[in-house]
């Protein structure tokens, strides 16, 4: 086990252009660090491999700095056009899961935590990620273990673009029950307010699909308990009154999604102080949830195809992701 390290506040100096981004785009790999984040061959051959529908790989230890995401959404937008706008907040949350894993390891490797299933404050982190634990030779923990990357693979597959994260990690068969619980709520979300743009139902009569939603999340003793410590208003209330129906009851359409989270993290906030659950151990679990519901948004709003898939073991790793695409239209004409 490593010792010695030092948590900084502020970045080191140094220059660490032997850990850049890098990106392998069939026979051509690119690396982009702060002194390289662009390259002139890049947009052309990103542009290629959109047009041919190739496959490409992203390896990098940190998401922290701006030109990570810059050179995913050029490669998202080669194979869709603005499907990086669409996509962003499902990649941020899987990207963060990954990042987060992989600190475990370093943070265990070098003592800081007994394991990687400890739990491990968002404050070290984040010094982690952004290079401010260093060895004492001035090397970032970041970069001391090539192992430890995250690996977004993006291929084509029969119109459809599939996007995978790989970090080092184990996924337990209840967390894995859990995310695909999780996923399925959101997707339950998304039908719902798909339904409401149409049917506009006051909360009347809503209210046994919303308690359905939340059912995902607490069985109705729980919420029950909770209910009271978050908010002042009874549950009937809270919901006659809340925004949303009053703008569905005049006419107005308006996402549910805004609505059911706020109360889903009041609910959470209650949970963790009357069970006292560590930070470490502690998710809201929102990601997940609007990753799916946004997905599903999409493919009922704009035709696209897709699907986020629950996380899988590989190996001593994790695999997460999602599907995203046009549906195959099959033209007969007659004579």
């Amino acid at each position: 086990m490593k010792t010695g390290v030092t948590i900084l506040s502020e970045r080191p100096q140094g220059n660490w252009e032997n850990f850049p981004l890098q990106v392998r785009c069939q026979d051509k790999t690119f690396y982009f660090s702060l002194a390289n984040p662009s390259s002139s061959e890049w947009l052309p051959t990103i542009t290629d491999v959109g047009k041919k529908r190739q496959s490409c790989e992203f390896r990098f230890f940190s998401s922290q700095e701006g030109f990570v995401f810059e050179r995913l959404h050029e490669m998202l937008n080669a194979y869709i056009p603005d499907l990086s706008v669409k996509v962003d907040p499902l990649l941020r949350e899987f990207i963060k899961n990954a990042e987060k894993q992989n600190a475990l390891h370093l943070a265990a490797e070098v003592g800081l935590i007994p394991d990687s299933e400890s739990p491990l404050s968002m404050d070290i982190m984040g010094r982690i990620l952004q290079e401010k634990v260093v060895l004492p030779d001035g090397t970032p923990l970041l970069y001391t273990d090539e192992n430890l990357q995250v690996v977004i693979t993006m291929r084509c597959e029969n119109n459809e673009l599939h996007i995978h994260v790989r970090n080092r990690g184990i996924l337990e068969k209840s967390k894995q029950d859990i995310i695909a619980k999780k996923i399925e709520l959101g997707k339950r979300l998304a039908r719902f307010d798909l339904r409401q743009e149409f049917e506009m139902k006051t909360y009347p009569l809503c209210k046994e699909e919303i308690e359905h939603l939340l059912s995902y999340e607490y069985t109705p003793s729980e919420r029950e308990k909770l209910w009271p410590f978050a908010f002042e208003e009874d549950f009937d209330e809270y919901w006659m009154i809340s925004p949303y129906f009053l703008l569905i009851g005049s006419g107005t359409h308006t996402s549910f999604f805004p609505y059911y989270a706020t109360v889903h993290g009041q609910l959470r906030i209650v949970q963790k102080q009357l069970y006292h659950i560590e930070e470490g151990k502690y998710s809201a679990g929102m990601g997940y949830i609007q990753s799916a519901f946004i997905i599903e948004s999409n493919r009922s709003l704009y035709g696209t195809a897709g699907d986020i898939f629950t996380p899988y073991q590989q190996d001593d790793e994790v695999v997460s992701g999602f599907v995203i695409g046009f549906p195959s239209l099959d033209i007969v004409f007659s004579v």
